[in-house]
């Protein structure tokens, strides 16, 4: 928990630790170093005759041989318990995001679990929690649940399951709002609201030791819901290879964004249980927020009656020269990409630039339609789908004002066209299909062949209400 507080304040946050410690040299070690990071300790409970958990590490060429760990995980007597509820009374009585760090060394027990996520709750305050296998399913409320593979597989007594609806299952069975698996070099794994949304892989670095790597992962996650960060996906990726493709999308250049924990822009998603024409036309490209041209997908799928139902509708063909670049500068983040998988079709390529202000509240974006053979001509929609939750409406002057439940509210214009709003759908709800709309940008290649639009932040989100007085459940006596 200490290496979660350290990494969270040299990504600029306050911390305030709550936990235990012995009342011995590494005990006092580990709060010099804490103080170090300008982490608050005012938390941390010493506690006599309990050592300060301690582990010994035997390199050899770089690599770790064996781990030596000295600790007690019995759990916290009456004294101390209480103490450590009260001072996590007082943390989150002021806090922004609460992290929960469970190593099963006896601090937490389920009571304290579920009174330290009511009060956070209670507050509007995001809870992030990092499970063992002792409390694993003792997290129901965060906002999101941070295990690793190995973690979950000894959890639910099997291999990690990678069809959608199973993990959707998961996340309900855990009863979180998003659930996020780290999978070492294979990336992560997210399930939002029911949906499965994206696979993301790691990037290669040769590093000289990993440990703590998903400590970063939770305190990068915790510090970003607490800024209320504006976080973008977009999905810059080739389709799979056929024999595996029965389940992949045609949203190449498509994104998703989402200011806080409140999501804005999002695809139609996967069904988390609907039947074949539903999850049809969920993988279709006009299901995305993304561009497509003459109402077809970017990708081509089998459709025959025999191969539909030997092998699934699997991807025949789609983008295949896609290209993909991150600027970082002073001002923010740019992405510029582009894909060739309307270019056998239609002559078009299909270009796409993304602007994110450093501070998230301005997204400005450009799609290009680009002919190449002659004057290539095609009628063109570019889509952005809004969550539910977000009301929309057409201003006077033609911007689309979004509005968030939280009261925050967002501004959508556009350069070079006109932008409308349609009935859209949002699939990966778990009581099925829900209404919802979108905004379509209208119009043909070669009269337009540029559109400029930009999503702006015009009014802040309302703050959480303060904090209410909370009783802590009491943890049965022993």
């Amino acid at each position: 928990a200490a290496n979660v507080a350290a990494n969270a304040a040299s990504l600029g946050a306050t911390v305030e630790l709550v936990g235990v410690v012995g009342d011995d040299d590494a005990g006092a070690t580990l709060r010099e170093l804490l103080r170090g990071y300008e982490t608050g300790t005012t938390g941390v409970i010493e506690v006599g005759g309990r050592p300060t958990t301690t582990k010994t590490r035997i390199i050899a060429r770089g690599q770790q041989v064996v781990r030596i760990d000295r600790e007690v995980d019995n759990p916290l007597a009456d004294r101390t318990r209480d103490a450590v509820m009260e001072a996590a009374q007082r943390a989150i009585a002021e806090c922004d995001v609460l992290l929960l760090e469970d190593y099963d060394k006896g601090v937490f027990d389920l009571p304290m679990l579920a009174g330290l996520i009511e009060a956070a709750r209670a507050r509007g305050v995001p809870i992030i929690a990092d499970p063992k296998e002792r409390h694993f399913f003792g997290f129901a409320g965060a906002t999101v649940f941070k295990p690793n593979r190995r973690e979950i597989e000894r959890a639910f007594g099997s291999r990690l399951p990678t069809d959608a609806a199973m993990l959707i299952e998961a996340r309900r069975r855990l009863d979180v709002e998003n659930l996020l698996l780290t999978l070492g070099a294979d990336g992560f794994l997210l399930v939002v609201d029911g949906d499965v949304v994206r696979q993301s892989p790691s990037i290669a670095r040769e590093v000289y030791d990993v440990s703590g790597a998903g400590d970063t992962v939770t305190a990068w996650t915790g510090v970003a819901l607490a800024a209320g960060a504006t976080v973008l996906i977009m999905d810059t990726g080739a389709p799979p290879p056929p024999s595996v493709s029965a389940d992949a999308h045609a949203g190449c250049l498509s994104f998703e964004m989402s200011s806080g924990r409140r999501r804005i822009i999002v695809n139609c998603g996967h069904p988390a249980a609907a039947g074949r024409v539903w999850r049809r036309a969920a993988r279709s490209t006009a299901a995305h927020s993304t561009a497509s041209i003459g109402d077809m997908p970017s990708s081509i799928f089998a459709s025959g009656k025999v191969s539909g139902a030997w092998l699934g509708e699997l991807v025949l063909s789609g983008p295949s020269a896609i290209r993909a670049q991150r600027d970082e500068a002073a001002g923010g983040t740019q992405i510029s990409a582009g894909h060739d998988g309307y270019r056998s079709r239609f002559g078009i390529i299909h270009e796409r630039r993304l602007r994110l202000s450093s501070d998230g509240r301005d997204l400005v974006g450009e799609d290009l339609f680009k002919a190449t053979e002659g004057r290539a001509d095609a009628e063109f929609a570019i889509r952005f789908h809004l969550h539910p939750d977000i009301r929309a409406t057409i201003e006077p002057d033609r911007r689309i004002l979004l509005q968030l439940p939280n009261r925050e509210a967002w501004a959508f214009a556009v350069q070079g066209g006109e932008a409308v709003l349609e009935e859209s759908v949002y699939l990966p709800d778990l009581d099925g299909p829900r209404r919802s709309e979108q905004i379509v940008i209208h119009g043909r290649t070669n009269a337009q062949p540029r559109i400029g639009w930009s999503l702006a932040c015009v009014q802040a989100a309302r703050q959480p209400a303060p904090a209410k007085s909370f009783q802590m459940p009491e943890a049965p006596r022993r």
